[in-house]
């Protein structure tokens, strides 16, 4: 569906930002259509670009009032009928994987899984700490292991 006051409003604010220009480049529009010109290539290698562009030079161009057209229209989605291309993964037979998930998702689980053990270890610490300092502070006394011959200091 073709919206003509947004078309309006689009072809203003181009004049505004381009002047009299009758071409714009890819990376002049990336901001109108929030695709880099990176993506745009890509999109036009597959054919699900839906906005019409001219070559000149090696270079791609688009009119101001095609790329107000295509803000205007609500025809801006891929196309329905595309099919991405199947990738295969690589893997190596001799590896052996516990996780079957292959080997750097495997190689991440296990290193969580050390990070969490040595989590779990530091929290046991913690805790035993913490039971002793509130025996300290509810008993008000030091216990004799904490004092191995060092002359208690004044709080």
């Amino acid at each position: 569906m073709f919206d003509q006051q947004l078309y309006d409003e689009t072809m203003a604010d181009l004049k505004a930002d381009f002047g009299k220009a009758k071409i714009l480049t890819t990376a002049e529009i990336t901001p109108y259509i929030r695709k880099s010109p990176q993506a745009q290539y890509k999109m036009r290698k597959r054919g699900t670009f839906g906005l019409k562009q001219q070559k000149k030079g090696g270079l791609f161009y688009v009119s101001p009032s095609e790329l107000a057209r295509w803000i205007a229209s609500d025809d801006d989605t891929p196309d329905d009928d595309y099919v991405p291309p199947v990738r295969k993964v690589a893997t190596n037979p001799k590896s052996k994987n516990i996780t079957g998930r292959g080997p750097i998702l495997g190689r991440m689980i296990k290193c969580f899984e050390t990070n969490l053990e040595n989590l779990q270890d530091k929290l046991d610490f913690a805790r035993e700490l913490n039971i002793k300092l509130q025996a300290i502070v509810l008993n008000k006394k030091t216990p004799p292991d904490l004092i191995k011959g060092q002359p208690r200091r004044p709080i």
